[in-house]
């Protein structure tokens, strides 16, 4: 009912220049209200993921809110993103995607997503402008978002965890710490993340 409820919509192209990098594509399912994402299940952080690429890359260009409709409330949206930040936050990401084609990217999908939960609001906002502004500061993980990313990578009690994926473990098969150096696997947790939950918004936008 919800999906029903949000209009037509229709294919977008993106064609924006971030960095030096051309960054072209189609966005899928754009209308007059913003940009719909949907599934029949729960809104997870991997599904919270995609649609952010995707909101970044909207809003780099005409730009306007996105929603993803979920089951169970998980509803969410993120806010429209001026240009000039949203083009801040993409280059963050791009530099995400070149490092990883070089080197393994500590950014595992759920203890990325509860080291910075853990953090709070204030700490996201500060390390998206950080990203946007490439403001170098002293930086130093923090140590109860580090116990909540272990117990995301790891638990004996839940199997809804990092290790339980079998690329996750190819990638981290050899390595005592998955997590060393922190500091490594926390910026690039932050850089993921912060924007994200800085513009997240439970529901639909008004």
């Amino acid at each position: 009912e919800a999906v029903g409820l949000w209009g037509e919509t229709a294919p977008l192209s993106v064609d924006v220049e971030v960095d030096g990098v051309r960054v072209v594509g189609t966005l899928d399912r754009v209308g007059a209200r913003g940009a719909l994402r949907y599934r029949p299940g729960k809104v997870r952080g991997k599904y919270l993921v995609r649609a952010w690429v995707d909101h970044v890359a909207f809003c780099a260009g005409s730009g306007g809110p996105t929603c993803f409709v979920g089951t169970d409330d998980t509803t969410v949206h993120f806010e429209p993103v001026d240009p000039e930040r949203a083009r801040g936050y993409l280059g963050g990401l791009l530099r995400g995607y070149r490092r990883a084609q070089t080197g393994t990217l500590p950014t595992y999908e759920k203890s990325s997503q509860a080291y910075v939960e853990k953090l709070g609001p204030k700490a996201h906002a500060d390390f998206a402008d950080r990203i946007v502004t490439r403001r170098p500061a002293p930086f130093e993980p923090h140590e109860g978002a580090m116990r909540a990313a272990r117990k995301g990578f790891s638990d004996d009690w839940s199997d809804f965890t990092d290790d339980a994926d079998g690329y996750v473990a190819l990638a981290t098969r050899g390595r005592e710490d998955p997590f060393v150096p922190e500091d490594h696997f926390a910026r690039w947790a932050l850089c993921l993340w912060a924007p994200l939950l800085t513009h997240k918004q439970d529901g639909v936008p008004s």
